[in-house]
């Protein structure tokens, strides 16, 4: 039977999943956004991002990647911002205004069940500063896709470590315990979203980590 469901959702929290969906063209469910149990969510499997919708639709959708980018590309184009209105069914996505209207063929997998990540809640939270003033720096340190770094608590200080460079520390903040975590230094980035001091929650060294909502699967 046919449906048709409508939702407001910020542009911004668009552009910010886009970030998170995956470039592995392999893993088509995962190569757009859902809307999913009453979440706007992204993942690439390792990096994941949500927003809680101002609604719960009766039904999930995942829109391609590739078509959202074209979508946000001609609401700056036409200088439109703040809430992007989708006219929803079983196939296509459409966005109709005074301006243009633009549909786009919906990507008929199942998402996965992304809930079973998340964690029902975190022991640990510490707030890391400075991060801007870090990120030049740790760039002369990544050779690869594969760049990787350590932050660790000890004696109160924060840390963060690139891989292979041992003697090279940059303090980020204060902790009462100690811990140490491995990370893909681009997740983080990712997770950081520019901003210079965010708070990072855990549990432990093998468990996923909450950065900004964004999570993130530790090495």
């Amino acid at each position: 039977r046919n449906h048709r469901d409508v939702i407001n959702i910020d542009m911004s929290k668009l552009a910010r999943c886009l970030e998170f969906s995956s470039k592995d063209e392999t893993r088509l469910q995962l190569n757009g956004i859902a809307i999913n149990g009453g979440y706007l969510v992204a993942t690439d499997g390792h990096t994941l991002q949500r927003f809680e919708l101002i609604k719960k639709l009766e039904h999930d959708y995942i829109m391609p990647s590739s078509s959202l980018k074209i979508l946000l590309k001609l609401l700056k184009g036409y200088k439109l911002t703040g809430l992007v209105t989708l006219e929803l069914n079983e196939q296509w996505a459409t966005v109709e205004n005074s301006q243009f209207t633009f549909s786009m063929r919906l990507i008929q997998r199942e998402f996965p069940r992304w809930q079973n990540i998340i964690p029902v809640s975190f022991m640990n939270e510490i707030e890391l500063i400075g991060w801007s003033n870090i990120l030049e720096s740790l760039s002369l340190f990544k050779t690869d896709k594969r760049y990787s770094c350590t932050l660790e608590a000890s004696e109160g200080v924060v840390t963060l470590t690139p891989k292979g460079f041992p003697n090279d520390k940059f303090i980020l903040g204060k902790s009462d315990s100690d811990f140490k975590i491995g990370f893909n230094f681009d997740y983080l980035v990712r997770a950081a979203n520019k901003q210079d001091a965010f708070s990072i929650k855990f549990n432990n060294e093998l468990a996923p980590c909450e950065i900004n909502e964004a999570i993130i699967m530790p090495l």
